[in-house]
C-alpha cells in the first residue's frame, strides 16, 4: 500500500510548484478564492518523494523533520500569492503538523497524511504551494516537535544529534521549476475522480551542509511529468433526504476473501463537511459500505442515537473514483430510527481451554448488478466489542475459555448501488426482515494475527433459541453461541 516505484517527478508549465515559509497568520499567505467542498469535486493528495541515499545507514540523515502550516493550489500559472484564484487544500496554521521526507509513511499522499478529507474543485491547475513554519515562530498549536530546540525543520544524524534545517531565503520567496515543462499544461482533474499528484522532492540534494557546520534547506524539484494518479478512493457522505453532509459516518472500504465474505481493507470516519478520502489503495475494484448515527442522550443501552442510517453498499468502485453516497434515515424506511443490538458469546478450547483473540463482525447480504449475491460487513456504531480475548473462568463452559461480545448495527436492509462513471443509483432499502450473520474469526492472542482453532472463521445465522438472527430496532438479540475448537 506504500508503494513508491511509480512516483512521478514534476514540472510546471507557464507555471509554479513553490515551496515558502511562514507563520501561522502571515499576511503573505494565499487567500482561498473557490469552495473544496463541493459534492462532485474531484481529489488531489499531493506525495514528497526521495531516493534517499543521504538516509542512515549509508548516509548521514536517520530524519529529515520540516514542518508544514498550509498547502494551496491555482489555476492560473501567472497567479502571485497574494493574488485570487487560490484554493487552500489544507490549511494547519493552528495545528502545525511535521512530516519527516526520509519516511515512505509520512511522504505517500501528503494531504491525506497531514488529515485531508477534502478533494480539489474540477479544474485545470497550474500551481502548488506548500508553506513551512518558520524555525523563530512560536510553535503554538504543534502537538510534538521532533526538532526539539531546533527549530522546526531539522535535520536528524545518523552520528547522533538534531541539527536545525535553515530556511533559504528562496524558501521564503519561493523557488519555481522553469515554466514550459508541465505535461499537459497543469494538473486537470474532472468531476468524479479521485487523484494523487506526486512530487520528487530530491532530499538529499535540497540538504546543503554550510562551512560554519549549519544545514541550510534548498528544495529542489526536478524537472518531468505531472500526471494524475488512481490511487485513492474519495467522497461525500450525506443525507438522502436533506442532502446535508454527515460528519463522523463509518466508512470501509471492502474486497472479498478467500471465502467471498467482504472484508474491510481500511475504514475511517469523514469529517466535519462529510468527506473521506482513502490514499493510497492498490489498484482495482472496492466494496464502499457506509452507516451512521447521531448522538442522543438515550434509545438502546449502552448507547444512544437521535437518528440511525441504514447501511449504503457501493460496488465494485474502482481507484480514482470520487462517490457522492446519500444515507437512508432509517424512520424513512419504514421502520424505528433506532439501531438494533447483535450480542452473545464465543467460547475458545484445544486440549483445554485456550485464550484467544477474536474479531468479530455483523453481515449482511446484497446483490450488485449483473452479479451474484454478496455477503460484507457493516459498520458497527459505537459502544460495539468487536475485538475481544476469551479467558477462562467459572462462567465459562467446562474446558473452554470465553468472552461476551455486543455489536450495534442499523435495524434495516442496505440501500445497494453499483458503481457507474455516470452516476451511481441507490435502491430504496427493503422493508420487511432484516438479517444478519454474526461472523468470528480466531487469533493466536499474542498480537500477531496469526490465525488460530480450526476452522479459524465461524459464524452465526441464528438467534440463541435456533431462529433467524433478525435484527430488531431498540432491542439487543441474543445470538447463537460460536464455538472454536482445536485452538493453540
Amino acid at each position: 500500500m506504500r508503494n513508491l516505484k511509480s512516483l512521478f517527478l514534476i514540472a510546471v508549465a507557464g507555471g509554479a510548484v513553490v515551496i515558502t515559509s511562514g507563520c501561522g497568520g502571515n499576511s503573505s499567505s494565499p487567500s482561498t478564492a473557490q469552495s473544496n467542498t463541493t459534492a462532485a469535486a474531484g481529489a488531489v493528495t499531493v506525495s514528497l518523494s526521495d531516493p534517499a541515499t543521504c538516509a542512515a545507514p549509508n548516509g548521514s540523515f536517520t530524519h529529515v523533520w520540516i514542518t508544514i502550516t498550509k498547502v494551496t493550489a491555482n489555476l492560473s500559472s501567472g497567479a502571485g500569492p497574494n493574488d485570487s484564484g487560490w484554493t487552500t487544500l489544507l490549511d494547519l496554521t493552528a495545528s502545525p503538523k511535521q512530516m519527516d521526507l526520509l519516511s515512505l509513511s509520512s511522504t505517500t499522499c501528503v494531504l491525506t497524511q497531514l488529515g485531508s478529507t477534502t478533494g480539489l474543485p474540477p479544474g485545470n491547475y497550474q500551481q502548488i504551494r506548500l508553506y513551512l513554519l518558520d524555525n523563530n515562530a512560536s510553535g503554538a498549536g504543534l502537538a510534538a516537535n521532533n526538532c526539539g530546540s531546533a527549530g522546526f525543520n531539522c535535520v536528524a544524524l545518523a552520528s547522533g544529534g538534531v541539527e536545525e534545517l535553515q530556511l533559504s531565503s528562496e524558501s521564503q520567496t519561493g523557488i519555481k521549476i522553469p515554466a514550459g515543462q508541465m505535461a499537459g499544461g497543469g494538473l486537470n482533474l474532472v468531476a468524479g475522480q479521485s487523484a494523487d499528484l506526486n512530487i520528487d522532492f530530491s532530499t538529499c540534494e535540497s540538504i546543503v551542509h554550510q562551512g560554519n557546520g549549519a544545514y541550510r534547506l534548498k528544495p529542489v524539484l526536478h524537472a518531468g511529468e505531472v500526471s494524475l494518479n488512481t490511487n485513492s478512493i474519495a467522497g461525500t457522505v450525506v443525507d438522502s433526504g436533506t442532502q446535508a453532509p454527515i460528519a463522523s459516518a463509518m466508512v470501509l472500504v471492502e474486497q472479498p476473501d478467500a471465502a467471498g465474505i467482504d472484508r474491510v481493507v481500511e475504514s475511517e470516519l469523514t469529517a466535519s463537511d462529510g468527506t473521506f478520502i482513502f490514499c493510497p489503495l492498490p489498484a482495482g475494484n472496492y466494496d464502499v459500505v457506509v452507516a451512521a448515527a447521531s448522538p442522543s442522550p438515550v434509545t438502546l443501552p449502552p448507547i444512544g442515537v437521535a437518528t440511525a442510517y441504514n447501511a449504503t453498499v457501493t460496488f465494485q468502485t474502482p481507484t480514482g473514483a470520487s462517490l457522492t453516497i446519500p444515507l437512508v434515515e432509517e424512520g424513512r424506511a419504514g421502520v424505528s430510527s433506532s439501531p438494533a443490538g447483535l450480542a452473545g458469546t464465543l467460547t475458545s478450547a484445544g486440549t483445554q481451554a485456550v485464550t484467544i483473540d477474536a474479531s468479530l463482525s455483523a453481515l449482511q447480504q446484497a446483490t450488485p448488478a449483473g452479479g451474484s449475491v454478496v455477503e460484507f460487513t457493516v459498520p458497527a456504531f459505537p459502544a460495539s466489542s468487536p475485538e475481544v480475548e476469551t479467558e477462562a473462568s467459572s462462567s465459562c463452559p467446562a474446558g473452554t475459555a470465553c468472552a461476551t461480545y455486543a455489536l450495534y448495527v442499523p435495524a434495516s436492509n442496505p440501500s445497494v448501488g453499483t458503481y457507474s462513471s455516470s452516476g451511481t443509483t441507490y435502491s430504496v432499502p427493503q422493508p420487511g426482515n432484516v438479517s444478519y450473520t454474526v461472523d468470528a474469526q480466531a487469533f493466536v492472542a499474542d498480537g500477531s494475527n496469526t490465525p488460530d482453532c480450526s476452522p479459524s472463521d465461524v459464524d452465526a445465522t441464528s438467534d440463541a433459541g435456533g431462529g433467524p438472527l433478525l435484527a430488531t430496532a431498540g432491542a439487543t438479540v441474543a445470538v447463537k453461541t460460536l464455538s472454536f475448537s482445536s485452538c493453540q
